[in-house]
């Protein structure tokens, strides 16, 4: 399956937390800005992104807990690309939706 097949199956098959976070981050409802979801960076996909804060977002849930490896090479390419990356994990989105926004609200002023 090649990059753009898997965004799509990706897209489709959204995460109940990151369908909670897209219904706060789409349609420029966050410091107006546009968000982009499944984007694809290099060889790498992240959940979230906001190119015109240079920031993404990733909400790591189960399948985080053992590719700590993954996640570091992650975020070393988002740093080498200017990007910062965020990380929430699935439970903070379920439990804290509003804080998780306002923090990323404070990254992109950060920027």
């Amino acid at each position: 399956m090649d990059l753009r097949e898997r965004v799509r199956e990706l897209r489709k098959n959204m995460t109940s937390s990151e369908t909670v976070l897209w219904t706060r981050l789409r349609r420029r409802q966050l410091e107006g800005r546009v968000f982009r979801r499944q984007f694809i960076m290099g060889q790498r996909i992240f959940d979230f992104a906001c190119p015109s804060a240079a920031l993404v977002i990733e909400v790591d849930g189960a399948s985080h807990r053992d590719n700590h490896d993954s996640d570091t090479i992650k975020d070393l390419f988002c740093r080498r690309q200017s990007y910062e990356m965020l990380r929430f994990t699935a439970i903070e989105v379920m439990t804290d939706r509003d804080g998780v926004v306002e923090q990323i609200r404070e990254a992109m002023r950060s920027r």
